[in-house]
């Protein structure tokens, strides 16, 4: 369906038709169990990761915050929607601090798609506070166009109302949730000071080496070549839709501090599903030397070597899984794209299309709070850095390095902690990533099964030239159980 006409109306054709709810009572009353139910399609999942995508990139998040921003609103659609698809059980008693939510009034009706939406927009509205005024406009606009859309289905008003009022409940019992998993004291709790011992990890970042994905510009686009023309054309639009997108183009490029560790204090978040980050510890990095002999040295000539001998592919693989903030929804928010592309692609149903869309956030959210607690529990020096003390001080990686210590690998950890959930869930399916094709020009990549495309995604990190091998390789088996454990846990 092209999505030009997505932004103009619901599509409610049966693309993947589930019977959500019997609403079609009397209105205000208790459903009729012989009224023709709604019908809604995994249309409404995919438009919802969209926008969720497009946010974060205008707002500019960096990783770990992008994969909260998902976490929340997908634990926030998935309990506004989960007593209104059989076969899905509540999350409450089975994440970390979600031990009650408030319970819908026995006896009457609810339209579970707008308890799930308006729960769903309140949550990314607090996780949005200070946001750009515009960033929600968006989302804002899409949850009151579905609701429009129900009751033109022949929901009732009174049942619209009474599920607004639910999801608002839903919202402020989530948001609670959600304010004590101590983000707001992330940085109080924070003691890291870099460069404190020989090997550790010091500033390397030089924003004028990275290659943006667009060229022309770092809008968010919203539409198809095609549609892009059409939009030109449409008055109706113009005003709506344009005069956003022109405000990204004054919007500074740096988004942080190359000098200043990033999120060091990402480590003391709670996670959703982990009971301690110590579960999926890795067995930790080689021990630092300059000996050419030492596990170490050679770790990183290995980097040095791989980045002489890139191939076309190699090169264009680094910057395809790079996922850059503010340029992109972030790796993140990437997997969210790859997941609705396996739904879609393979007709999968959609209790099982919401319960992946939400497994794998939570998923990835626990990995950046594992991994960014290796990261600075370990405290490893980059490659950049000692490649230039010690083997050749001219030494340029492709992809510009992050601010932050090296090991585990953040991609690695995350890539195979949301392809293993993935892969718990539907096993070895096969699917073609477009993520980055309207937007950046990248053509589709077609994988086998979702830890191919995650294994791509380390290397990718190698090709760059900012992990080592033990980093990655390590980073691979953190999230591989990550993504176990969640699937465990919440399945």
């Amino acid at each position: 369906m092209r999505r030009i006409a997505r932004l103009r109306s619901l599509a409610l054709a049966a693309v993947l038709p589930v019977v959500l709810c019997a609403c079609g009572g009397p209105e205000g009353g208790a459903a009729d169990d012989s009224a023709e139910a709604v019908l809604v399609t995994a249309e409404v999942l995919r438009e919802n990761v969209d926008i969720l995508y497009g946010l974060a990139s205008i707002e500019r998040y960096n990783p770990p915050r992008a994969s909260r921003l998902f976490a929340y609103a997908y634990v926030a659609l998935y309990e506004g929607w989960v007593r209104g698809v059989p076969g899905l059980e509540t999350l409450v008693g089975r994440l970390n601090g979600l031990d009650a939510l408030p319970e819908p009034e026995a006896g009457v009706a609810y339209d579970w798609p707008t308890v799930a939406l308006t729960a769903e927009l309140g949550v990314v509205s607090l996780i949005l506070e200070g946001a750009q005024p515009f960033s929600l406009f968006e989302l804002e606009t899409f949850v009151e166009r579905q609701i429009e859309a129900r009751r033109e289905a022949g929901v009732g008003g009174g049942v619209v109302e009474r599920s607004q009022q639910y999801g608002e409940a839903l919202a402020e019992a989530l948001s609670a949730w959600a304010d004590a998993d101590r983000y707001a004291e992330r940085w109080d709790l924070n003691e890291y000071e870099p460069g404190r011992t020989e090997g550790s990890w010091v500033p390397t970042a030089d924003y004028g080496m990275s290659i943006p994905l667009n060229q022309v510009t770092q809008m968010v686009q919203l539409f198809e070549e095609d549609d892009w023309r059409e939009v030109r054309e449409s008055d109706e639009l113009r005003s709506e839709w344009l005069s956003d997108r022109m405000l990204l183009t004054a919007r500074p490029s740096t988004i942080t501090n190359p000098n200043t560790a990033l999120e060091p204090g990402w480590r003391h978040l709670r996670p959703f599903v982990l009971s301690s980050v110590a579960e999926v510890a890795p067995p930790g990095p080689y021990p630092y030397a300059t000996d050419p002999e030492s596990d170490f040295y050679r770790d990183a000539y290995e980097v040095y070597r791989v980045s002489k001998e890139l191939t076309g592919f190699d090169f264009a693989t680094g910057h395809y899984w790079a996922d850059l903030p503010a340029q992109t929804g972030t790796p993140a928010g990437h997997w969210l794209k790859i997941a609705m592309a396996t739904v879609e692609q393979n007709e999968v149903a959609f209790p099982q299309a919401l319960q992946a869309l939400t497994l794998t956030a939570v998923a990835f959210a626990d990995a950046f709070i594992a991994c960014w607690d290796t990261k600075y529990g370990t405290d490893v020096v980059r490659p950049v850095t000692y490649i230039r003390e010690q083997i050749d001080p001219t030494w340029v990686p492709v992809i510009v390095t992050p601010p932050f210590p090296e090991y585990t690998a953040g991609h690695s950890v995350q890539s195979f902690a949301a392809a293993q959930t993935l892969t718990g869930l539907f096993g070895d399916l096969g699917f073609t990533d477009d993520t980055h094709v309207t937007r950046y020009g990248f053509p589709a990549r077609t994988y086998g099964s979702f830890l191919e495309a995650a294994q791509e995604a380390s290397d990718s990190r190698l090709y760059g030239g900012i992990h080592y091998p033990k980093g990655l390789a390590d980073g691979d088996r953190q999230g591989a159980r990550i993504g176990e454990l969640v699937v465990e846990r919440l399945r």
